[in-house]
């Protein structure tokens, strides 16, 4: 049985409640495209507020915009 990319990092839940997202990631979704969505809820694209937060409606998971710079 051959394992694509997407399924050799699987994992069931969250490891992360919290994520740090960059301008890179937008637009935002959750699972993130890198992300393995197999045991996961549907794709869902979210909308950050004014002060660059998401919560998705299905994990609860929350994801902060960086103001940091490279």
């Amino acid at each position: 049985m051959s394992t694509t990319v997407n399924e050799a990092h699987c994992h069931t839940g969250i490891t992360e409640p919290v994520k740090t997202i960059t301008p890179a990631d937008l637009p935002l979704c959750c699972p993130l495209p890198d992300e393995c969505v197999v045991d996961a809820h549907p794709r869902v694209y979210l909308a950050l507020d004014a002060q660059g937060r998401a919560r998705c409606q299905y994990c609860s998971r929350e994801f902060v915009l960086s103001t940091e710079t490279a």
